[in-house]
């Protein structure tokens, strides 16, 4: 009799430890598809990192390095700018940033959720070929933007880019890359750089 006792309350555990997983799974799942059907878009501008053969592409959003971190709410301070896009900082950098004057606050709780992180699955393999083609280190978009000249002489640079970003309370999903206006799902290959106007601002 106690081992069979032994056994049910083995079952039971068992029972429950995968009834949590389950829910577990069930919860990030729902989370997720409100993340992207109630989700609200905001505009990051990004700076082009990496493209793999699947077209996976990494990015740095252009301010994450000066984020406020809001220790109370578990989360990033986001400022919506005059042109359209949203920020990590706020414009005025000098003055003291206080957590209600934000926009906009993105969880940092959550693994692998951007900002921490940063990369777009576009599916589209043609981004890789084209650059690769043209250096050894085919995966390095800012050698392919610079010419292979990656310091302030470069006499070339990225186009614009940016990623859309669905969030529903606090919580994020990155939904969209476009370079030089274009959804990079749709591209038949990377836009070609553009002219460094200004190369003491693009210096490394």
């Amino acid at each position: 009799m106690k081992k069979k006792l032994t056994v049910i309350a083995l079952f039971c555990v068992i029972a429950l430890q995968l009834a949590a997983v389950a829910g577990f799974i069930g919860y990030y799942a729902q989370l997720e598809k409100n993340i992207l059907e109630k989700g609200e878009e905001l505009r990051f501008r990004v700076t082009l990192n990496t493209v793999d053969e699947d077209g996976v592409i990494t990015f740095n959003t252009d301010d994450f390095y000066y984020a406020y971190y809001d220790a109370e709410a578990q989360g990033y301070l986001v400022f919506d700018g005059a042109d359209g896009f949203s920020y990590f900082r706020a414009s005025d950098a000098g003055k003291d940033i206080l957590a209600d004057e934000a926009d906009h606050h993105i969880k940092g709780k959550l693994p692998n959720a951007f900002p921490q992180r940063m990369e777009y699955a576009s599916g589209n393999t043609a981004l890789f070929a084209a650059q690769s083609e043209r250096y050894w280190d085919g995966g390095r978009l800012r050698e392919y933007y610079t010419q292979g000249n990656p310091h302030n002489t470069a006499q070339t640079k990225q186009p614009e880019a940016y990623v859309t970003v669905s969030l529903y309370r606090g919580y994020t999903a990155v939904t969209g890359l476009y370079i030089a206006g274009e959804d990079v799902r749709s591209l038949g290959a990377l836009p070609e750089p553009v002219p460094n106007t200004d190369k003491a601002e693009n210096a490394e």
